[in-house]
């Protein structure tokens, strides 16, 4: 095979560990080719193994390797994967699944010192290798420089593509390929971080390039920013995730889908698949043992209690092509993916409809919002509906948001054990383990006590796991027939139509003004994508009513049914949208009026909630205003499109606002003081990535006023207090409440204790072990609730912010960068600098993603998506991000929380791609109003 970057003949598996130094999108390109390899055809075989082995025979093949220093001698599945020979073979689960095709990075290791993906190429052909994986970089206990840079800048989020990441920018400075930060992104541009930490990991590799990186340990701290409590085990690879839990005697299940949009199943033929040595058994709704809870589902609109209305194996209607009809459980993985493609499945196909454009007038409002009359979603007036029509300048469009894909990098998975009849352990991708072990307790007719669910690490989410998905009660229901743990592992191509998506949305806004600019109407009218079974709204139109002062407002909500699967929330869910259209209006409005879009938006600031006719608890929105175009310099902007340019580039500047709602459930939280002085605080609530644990920590440690590094907070565990799901920008509002009380009340328990000790009373002297020893307690423990109050029927209460963008876009073939980004926010209280800073950048990232590349295609002629991988299905990569700087107006908001802080994944994202959208008209003139804004809009 000749590899045209190097000047000579390479052999299969060297192309496979020399990652072409080039632009992404071409590379991913050449690993398409190759991914056909993974189906290991004799002669590759022949060539990896020296040993003679007739086409599709899956004998098993002796091979000797090293791996991190040590030899090992090991007989394989010719089928199978590097990749799955360090996971499931030698437990070195570090070396992370994220796509099987070469497309994502999170599978990098390095063999015979040059980087390469593991998931691209087969065990057998690393006979005689040297393999270093992210467990072996460093020595014994001392972490390699990277890793230690990863932590001090915050490389990292969820922490599943971050072994990869590390091990491709070990590879970048040996490889020369750290010369600029340019150099760097392109180097690096074939690891994906979903979470968006592209700029903090640039960062690290010039530090470590540069040679001045310093140690640093696995807790420090400062007035601002406290370093990731589990930042060791995501650098160093021993964090596990869903998948990675190991059992004896484990099964592997693969799932069979529809090819169909809608139909019925007529007949299902598994014998061929049932003959292949190692399954199990081969499981549909012929042969399911069933969840007793799906009796409560009397109709497919009806949600069951698993939490989505689909029932799995229930019977055999198909609703959309990609629909779990069967699953094969087989010994291994690589026996049930090829017995899968044994099952023959007839159908009789009836006519489908996806298409969200042809059928818009079939839309209408869902049919719970119409049961209840205090839906949100009910139509909404405010004054006079007729007022747009009196008023001086108006604007009127539409705006579309296509089908966009959560896709985070770490695929769902799980791991089902059932112990006895009546007692399941989960180990599940998911947001909330509460909810899961609810609606696993109802879907089985468990006590909910009965029910563990574990998620201590999550590979990012960003709505995807807020429910309990099909293959989830699959997986449960494979396990309790075969009374055997089994692990389901969803394919990147499955994560398009098993977990959710932004729903397709179509908007029309219009908005009217006086001759000063002052808005006198908004109507805002939204429609979106449900499916056939399930009815999913969306809180597309809700932030028009409060953003601006406006005195005449109205909005409307419908929802288009269509043969595909549920929408769910993504992240900024509704907002992200609405706010897209609002706020593109709003700088049509401007340019219509020549008024600077930024003074529109003052002129229209809004003192107090115009829909709720209350106070606001605390607003800094204009203090965001002018911290961000300081920063920005939005100052140096002209006003014309197409007047700022520099060579063949058009530079464009936008700017948007943004809000999100701000959300409080109830928590609970336990705080333990030990009798050697240290702390365990513990939570049922999630990290999937925004340092959840880590904020805690700086919680707990400011009000026990001990250091971080004696605090363990625990989390991820349905055993624990009760806590929300990690959702709708909550869980520090809502936990870190729990935890700031509970810790309270530790510390008056431990006070009182304190007074009853000779010479205790007000005494600075006496430390938490002294108390406990003198009193002979091992530990002083309590647990702690913390809900709303009063004040939430008293004031309105909301995060607030907006966003600065710099856009090039050649003039030639319309290509769009984005140069740099402000990003300013009011959330309250900020409760660790670093790692709330990274969730902006995060927001940011995806809001780009949003913006310029996303979107999900479908074929309608049979309703199935063509974007199944990150090859077609583009999100932002290292060399699309710029550096981006993030401002906070850090005031606390005492009303509506005792620690007064809002919360910020959510809004991070909203209104990022509107303020691109808007630099982009600046910088070309040319108004594009259907995301992603690609080369053919503009050119």
């Amino acid at each position: 095979m000749t590899n045209k970057k190097g000047d000579g003949e390479k052999s299969n598996d060297d192309y496979f560990f020399n990652l072409p130094q080039e632009d992404r999108r071409l590379f991913l390109k050449k690993s398409i080719a190759f991914a056909g390899l993974t189906l290991a055809p004799a002669s590759l075989l022949r060539a990896a193994t020296g040993q003679e082995l007739p086409a599709g025979d899956a004998e098993k093949v002796k091979l000797t390797l090293h791996v991190n220093g040590k030899k090992r001698r090991l007989t394989v599945d010719p089928r199978m994967t590097t990749l799955d020979l360090l996971r499931e073979k030698l437990g070195l689960t570090g070396t992370k699944k994220g796509c099987d095709f070469g497309q994502c990075g999170a599978c990098t290791i390095h063999v015979d010192g040059q980087r390469g993906l593991s998931c691209l190429s087969l065990a057998v052909m690393q006979h005689g290798k040297k393999i270093t994986t992210i467990e072996g970089l460093g020595k014994e206990s001392q972490l390699h420089p990277m890793q230690e840079a990863f932590i001090k800048h915050d490389g990292f989020q969820c922490g599943y593509c971050t072994p990869g990441q590390i091990m491709s920018a070990v590879a970048c400075i040996r490889d020369g390929q750290a010369g600029s930060e340019a150099e760097i992104q392109e180097y690096m541009s074939g690891n994906l971080c979903r979470c968006g930490a592209y700029p903090n990991i640039v960062n690290a590799i010039v530090e470590v390039k540069n040679g001045n990186q310093k140690s640093v340990n696995d807790v420090t701290d400062s007035e601002m920013s406290l370093d990731r409590v589990d930042g060791r085990v995501k650098v160093d690879g021993t964090a596990k995730y869903s998948a990675e839990y190991a059992f004896e005697n484990l099964a592997h299940a693969v799932l069979v889908t529809s090819t169909i949009a809608k139909g019925t199943i007529l007949s299902i033929d598994a014998k061929d698949a049932e003959a292949t040595p190692g399954v199990l058994t081969v499981i549909s709704h012929l042969n399911s043992p069933g969840a007793p809870g799906y009796g409560e589902a009397k109709q497919p609109a009806e949600r069951a209690s698993m939490g989505t209305a689909f029932r799995v194996f229930f019977d055999n209607l198909i609703y959309f092509n990609g629909q779990p009809v069967a699953m094969v459980v087989a010994e291994t993985w690589e026996q049930a993916n090829y017995a899968a493609s044994l099952v023959k499945i007839e159908y009789k196909i009836e006519r489908h409809q996806t298409n969200f454009e042809e059928n818009i007038q079939h839309a209408a409002i869902a049919q719970g919002v119409q049961k209840n009359k205090n839906s949100p979603f009910q139509d909404y007036t405010r004054g006079n509906p007729a007022a747009f029509d009196d008023a001086k300048v108006k604007i009127e469009a539409t705006y579309t948001i296509p089908t966009q894909h959560h896709q985070p990098m770490e695929p769902h998975a799980i791991v089902a054990v059932w112990e006895g009849a009546d007692r399941l352990t989960v180990y599940d991708k998911n947001q909330g383990v509460k909810s899961a072990q609810g609606n696993l307790a109802q879907a089985f007719k468990l006590p909910r006590e009965n029910v563990k669910v574990n998620a201590q690490f999550i590979g990012g989410a960003f709505g995807s796991g807020i429910r309990v998905w099909p293959h989830t009660v699959a997986a449960v229901l494979a396990a309790k027939k075969l009374n055997r743990p089994v692990k389901l592992i969803l394919g990147r191509d499955l994560m398009f139509t098993s977990v959710g998506y932004r729903p397709y949305t179509i908007q029309k806004v219009a908005i009217g003004a006086d001759e000063n600019g002052l808005l006198s109407a908004i109507s805002h009218e939204g429609i979106g994508q449900t499916s056939a079974y399930e009815e999913h709204l969306e809180r597309t139109i809700l932030a028009s009513r409060a953003m601006y002062a406006c005195p005449n407002m109205s909005t409307k909500y419908k929802l288009l049914s269509l043969d595909v699967n549920t929408p769910t929330w993504m992240r900024g869910p509704g907002d992200a949208t609405g706010m897209f259209a609002l706020e593109s209006a709003l700088d049509e409005l401007a340019y219509a009026m020549k008024i600077d879009p930024l003074e529109m938006r003052l002129r229209n600031y809004a003192e107090s909630d115009p829909e709720r006719n209350l106070p606001w608890s605390a607003k800094g929105l204009r203090e965001c205003y002018e911290l961000g175009a300081e920063k920005f310099g939005w100052k140096n902007r002209t006003f014309e499109t197409r007047s700022m340019q520099k060579d063949n580039m058009l530079i464009g500047y936008g700017m948007a606002s943004s809000l999100y709602g701000f959300h409080r459930h109830p928590s609970k939280a336990r705080a333990i003081m030990l009798a050697n002085g240290s702390v365990i605080v513990q939570s049922a609530t999630m990290d999937i990535g925004p340092g959840t644990g880590t904020a805690m920590t700086r919680i707990a440690a400011k009000v026990l006023g001990v250091s971080p590094k004696k605090i363990r907070f625990d989390l991820g565990d349905s055993s624990l207090p009760d806590a929300p799901g990690q959702n709708g920008s909550s869980t520090i509002p809502s936990v870190g409440s729990a935890v700031h009380v509970a810790c309270e009340a530790l510390k008056k328990k431990l006070s009182d204790l304190a007074a009853r000790m000779p010479g205790g009373s007000g005494s600075k002297n006496i430390t938490y072990p002294d108390i406990l020893k003198y009193h002979n307690l091992p530990q002083v423990e309590v647990t702690e609730e913390s809900k709303s109050g009063p004040e939430r029927d008293q004031y309105s209460m909301y995060s607030f912010g907006c966003h600065f963008v710099e856009v090039h876009v050649n003039s030639v073939t319309g290509e769009v960068r984005v140069k740099r980004v402000v990003t300013c926010a009011d959330v309250g209280k900020i409760i660790n600098f670093k790692t709330a800073r990274s969730q902006s950048i995060g927001g940011v990232v995806g809001g780009i993603g949003m913006a310029l590349m996303e979107a999900s295609v479908m074929d309608h002629r049979y309703g199935r998506y063509i974007t199944r991988d990150f090859a077609n299905y583009h999100i932002p990569v290292h060399k699309d991000i710029p550096q981006i700087d993030v401002v906070y107006v850090d005031k606390p908001d005492m009303l509506v929380n005792p620690i007064g802080s809002k919360g910020l994944g959510e809004i991070a994202i909203v209104g990022v791609a509107a303020a691109v959208a808007n630099a982009v008209f600046h910088a070309t003139g040319k108004r594009v109003r259907e995301l992603p804004i690609t080369v053919e809009k503009l050119i």
